[in-house]
């Protein structure tokens, strides 16, 4: 699937620079219909960037403010979901562990309690609620330690200083 993938991901980069080349006319006003839901929506024509292009049979490109810098909202979710997916993989699945140096008696954690983040994105209140149900269900009704949050998933490399003096190695 991946694999699949990578050539829509290519011609979604290398497109723009086929306009440069192309000698179809193209439209560089926003349609009726669109500049009315801008107004509607009280936006700027220069909140929208946007590029059309017909992809089978006769037609006129559109072209608004497509060299225009702007945020680009969900679409930045297909990049991050392909490079997660050729990184992690299809089968991926974030771990968040509970540990202790303590000892458990009659349902009182005599210790430390560790909660181990492993980066899930969709940890939320609902599924630390749903941890909280399965620490419980492990016996663990009171801890007489701290709770310590172990973020080493998240410490960044030590890489060596960047220093341009022009004869620095790295």
């Amino acid at each position: 699937m991946i694999k699949s993938l990578r050539p829509l991901l290519l011609a979604g980069f290398l497109l723009p620079l086929a306009f440069s080349v192309c000698a179809a006319p193209i439209n560089t006003t926003l349609p009726p219909k669109v500049q009315e839901a801008l107004q509607k929506a009280k936006l700027q024509n220069n909140a929208l960037s946007l590029v059309m292009i017909p992809l089978n049979g006769p037609g006129t490109a559109t072209v608004f403010n497509a060299d225009v810098s702007v945020n680009p909202a969900s679409t930045m979710k297909l990049v991050t979901t392909y490079a997660a997916l050729e990184m992690l993989g299809p089968n991926h699945q974030w771990k968040t562990e509970f540990y202790t140096d303590g000892t458990l008696s009659g349902g009182i954690l005599r210790g430390n309690l560790y909660l181990k983040g492993g980066g899930d994105p969709k940890l939320n209140m609902e599924k630390l609620w749903l941890l909280m149900r399965d620490l419980r269900a492990n016996g663990v009704q009171q801890v007489t330690g701290d709770l310590v949050l172990d973020r080493n998933f998240f410490v960044q490399p030590q890489l060596p200083e960047f220093n341009d003096d022009g004869n620095d190695a790295n």
